[in-house]
């Protein structure tokens, strides 16, 4: 998908030439995660079964899909990514 300069928010953001993004050239995630408990059932009691379980995040350099067309995105390094 690219770049679509007739979105509403489009309008908005891009008013100003020079505009960029807040996470423009900003340092990425480490993708660290910690575990959390989540519900694997029920007890014979009728109390919930909670497990630990954790979600191992893949890297990501960019989650913008039209960084690569957008002029918000001119000059950082993630741009296309």
């Amino acid at each position: 998908m690219t770049y679509q300069p007739t979105h509403t928010m489009n309008h908005i953001i891009h008013k100003d030439p020079a505009h960029r993004h807040g996470c423009h050239n900003s340092p990425r995630p480490r993708h660290e995660s910690k575990p959390y408990l989540i519900q694997d059932g029920w007890y014979p009691d009728g109390t919930r079964r909670m497990v630990s379980h954790q979600t191992e995040w893949k890297p990501v350099p960019c989650g913008h899909t039209w960084s690569d067309t957008d002029p918000a995105c001119e000059g950082c390094e993630w741009r296309g990514a």
